[in-house]
């Protein structure tokens, strides 16, 4: 009895299993994973768009007209200057470089209080014909606000200066005889330099052309009594 129970060949055992063979088995596990795999990684459904707003134009409607702003280039701004900042500039400088030379001939002519004035003065203009001088090449070839006809003629810069004579009799004098000249020269220029600064604070746009126009004023308040007690 015991040897009939625990005596179970190899047959029996195939016998009692169930369901398809192994091959079959893994055959269609595969399959089944594969199903899986497709389905979850297929595409997402997307959900549709919201109907357009009323009255809003169609959306090839909206990307043309975006397509068509983007590409227009932008018109051009009106210019920072015109012919009267230019004219303030180059007729400022040719003031400034002739009252550095008058500074610098004081300096050997012999007269301590008018050596010593010019010595005062001469490092502000050097700086703000330096300045001219930047703006000046900053704005060459740039486009002005000014018609062609505005702008000033090159002849007709030098306008203004002292008389050639008696900037001559500057160059020469030394002593006692350099005073007078000196002080004639400064106070021409002085004059024709407030021209130009009233004239561009009246007309100018350039903003830097227009703060050196008042600084030209303020420094020339101040010094005119000065430069008229030597």
């Amino acid at each position: 009895m015991q040897r009939a129970l625990f005596d179970r060949s190899p047959r029996s055992r195939r016998r009692h299993r169930t369901g398809p063979p192994a091959p079959l088995r893994v055959l269609a596990g595969a399959v089944l994973t594969c199903g899986l795999v497709l389905t979850g990684c297929g595409p997402a459904e997307q959900p549709a768009p919201p109907p357009p707003a009323p009255g809003s134009p169609p959306a090839d409607e909206d990307m043309s007209e975006a397509t068509s702003d983007e590409d227009t280039p932008d018109e051009p701004e009106d210019a920072a200057h015109t012919g009267t900042d230019q004219e303030f500039a180059r007729r400022l400088l040719a003031h400034h470089q002739l009252l550095l030379e008058a500074t610098s001939l004081a300096q050997d002519s012999g007269e301590q209080r008018v050596a010593t004035f010019a010595a005062r003065i001469a490092p502000e203009r050097q700086a703000e014909a330096d300045e001219l001088t930047a703006w000046l090449t900053a704005v060459e070839g740039a486009p002005s606000g000014s018609a062609p006809e505005d702008l000033v003629a090159e002849e007709d810069e030098q306008s203004g200066l002292p008389h050639p004579d008696l900037v001559e009799q500057l160059r020469t004098a030394r002593g006692t005889e350099f005073t007078a000249p000196f002080k004639q020269v400064v106070a021409e220029l002085y004059d024709c330099s407030e021209q130009l600064a009233q004239s561009e604070l009246q007309e100018g746009s350039a903003e830097q052309m227009r703060a050196l126009a008042e600084r030209t004023l303020d420094e020339h308040d101040a010094e005119r009594a000065e430069l008229e007690a030597l």
